[in-house]
């Protein structure tokens, strides 16, 4: 499989006030990362959007909001592109926090 690129991330625009709003979120675009040594890159299939998020967006949570700019957080399934560690090779799937991204190590 050839890699692209290049991958869409979504980031925090904005903290919610209320319902989420889609100017509380932007899209970015960065390089696809590689995996250094005992990292896997993961192309993600499929996110959990739990309801947890709805109060750590908006401040409302034991931690702190993720801050602007930073990528909204979530548990995704994802298939192993690439593997730098011992435990996992390609083709695994494993559950991983990388958050709303197309691929993430």
């Amino acid at each position: 499989m050839t890699l692209p690129e290049q991958q869409t991330e979504i980031v925090v625009a904005r903290h919610p006030v209320g319902l989420p709003e889609p100017a509380d979120f932007a899209e970015r675009v960065l390089p696809v990362p590689m995996p250094a040594d005992g990292e896997l890159l993961l192309r993600v299939h499929w996110l959990s959007i739990d309801p947890w998020l709805r109060p750590l967006l908006g401040g409302r949570h034991l931690v702190p909001p993720p801050p602007v700019g930073t990528r909204v957080p979530g548990q995704v399934v994802g298939e192993v592109l690439v593997s730098r560690d011992a435990h996992h090779g390609v083709g695994d799937w494993v559950v991983a926090d990388c958050g709303w991204c197309e691929y993430a190590t």
